[in-house]
């Protein structure tokens, strides 16, 4: 097989045939999201050819001591054939040289065990949500606190709340999101921001996320500032599912479990505090 897989730099030349293997595995990306990862870590997103032909695509983005393994797609026709393993090989060992101590990643079902080979383990599930939310029950009740759209000053305040309950440091890409899409912020009554949810476009959905709040009333009302910003748009939220409240809110609104995930660390765990993780940024970055 080494005589027959090569493996190289993915770059922005490649999107055209990396979106046909993302449309052909029914994931959420779109082009924006390509770009995000290879301009968030530009030497450490690859292709994969057979034979010369482009077949797979893997991307990582560091952050600090921590990285994510994302955008892991074999075409059909070219899968069993481990170029997936050889792949994430290939990846482990440039995050390695990048001194990284943990690894993670969001994993089907049918890829734990490739996973798994490679010294990753299970850390909690997620639960992908998606429908068009009515509003349910949040919409019949007087709001719990204020929520507005996020001002420039709120940046570093935010990447403080977000590497709080995640254990990352995740400033560059919160900002490429920012840049992307759209975002809210949840505050007390002397102005303290409590929450803050981002948003972005997907090619069947709104993708929600992150969400993170500590208080369940900053929480419940980013949902619902969310659902009244979006008007009757099609979401899709990941959501973990020790996560009680945040699953009865995507329950409550109307959205339906499409499929679920495994967060998946190798080497070093890292300190989250899951309670303030309402929704995940999706399986791109965590």
């Amino acid at each position: 097989m080494s005589a027959m897989l090569s493996i190289r730099r993915l770059t922005i030349d490649d999107l055209s045939w990396a979106m046909r293997l993302k449309t052909l595995a029914g994931w959420n990306q779109i082009e924006a999201d390509w770009r995000r990862a290879i301009a968030l870590e530009p030497t450490g997103c690859f292709a994969g050819e057979w034979n010369g032909a482009p077949v797979a695509t893997l991307t990582t983005c560091v952050f600090g001591p921590v990285a994510w393994i994302a955008m892991v797609l074999v075409d059909p026709e070219h899968r069993g054939r481990g170029i997936a393993t050889s792949l994430m090989r290939h990846a482990l060992e440039y995050l390695a040289g990048r001194g990284i101590a943990s690894i993670r990643l969001d994993a089907t079902s049918l890829g734990r065990p490739v996973y798994e080979r490679l010294g990753f383990r299970v850390d909690r599930e997620l639960i992908r949500y998606r429908g068009t939310p009515n509003g349910g029950e949040l919409n019949s009740r007087p709001p719990k606190c204020e929520v507005r759209r996020i001002e420039p000053d709120d940046w570093e305040s935010l990447a403080a709340l977000d590497s709080a309950a995640t254990g990352t440091q995740r400033t560059r890409f919160l900002h490429a999101l920012g840049d992307d899409g759209g975002g809210w912020t949840a505050r007390d009554d002397d102005g303290t921001i409590r929450g803050f949810a981002l948003t972005r476009a997907g090619s069947g959905g709104v993708q929600l996320g992150p969400v993170i709040a500590t208080t369940e009333a900053a929480g419940s009302e980013l949902f619902r500032a969310v659902i009244i910003d979006l008007g009757g748009v099609s979401i899709v939220v990941d959501v973990g599912m020790d996560h009680i409240l945040a699953n009865q809110i995507c329950r409550q609104i109307g959205l339906t479990v499409e499929r679920k995930f495994l967060r998946m660390t190798r080497g070093p765990s890292i300190n989250e505090a899951s309670c303030a993780v309402w929704a995940s940024s999706g399986p791109e970055k965590g």
